[in-house]
């Protein structure tokens, strides 16, 4: 049984992503190991988070690559925060019927490089301050099919830190 969260509720939301991620990484390791487009693994990520926020909230959804933003929300991120460029989060837990509920903006990149990992901390930056997501994090799929990692950029992380 999975515990019902309040949707402020970090400690909740983090367990459920890890395990997602963690699951991914045990029974997916063939699209890690050989760096499968980071699409094809948020997709088998997404769909196990989902069983999980659908037990929380019906009216929650987990979408990869979701692009229904208002232009002027995405010129602004091109703008403000990129040099131009996509702007869409790689997979987002939200209510698509309205931005006071958007819990979850993640980004994903297989062995980033240091310039891979600004640019998304920008991103996720972007999708908190001008979309409103309440919690942001970048998930790194380390060569050779390590075990990932990731920075929660909200709360008190230095750096990338084991999914564990």
């Amino acid at each position: 049984m999975v515990a019902v969260p309040s949707h402020t509720d970090f400690a909740v939301l983090r367990d459920a992503l890890r395990r997602a991620v963690l699951a991914t990484y045990d029974e997916e390791r063939y699209l890690l190991e050989n760096r499968v487009h980071e699409r094809s693994v948020l997709f088998h990520i997404g769909r196990r988070l989902a069983v999980d926020v659908a037990a929380w909230d019906s009216g929650l959804s987990v979408d990869l690559e979701y692009n229904r933003m208002n232009s002027r929300d995405k010129d602004t991120i091109k703008t403000k925060y990129l040099a131009g460029g996509p702007v869409f989060p790689d997979l987002v837990v939200h209510d698509r019927t309205s931005r006071r509920r958007n819990l979850l903006a993640l980004e994903a990149k297989h062995n980033p490089s240091l310039s891979d990992r600004r640019i998304d901390h920008r991103k996720l930056e972007a999708y908190r301050t001008v979309l409103g997501y309440k919690h942001a994090v970048f998930l790194e799929f380390p060569a050779g099919g390590a075990p990932p990692l990731w920075t929660w950029l909200d709360a008190s992380t230095s750096g990338p830190e084991p999914v564990a």
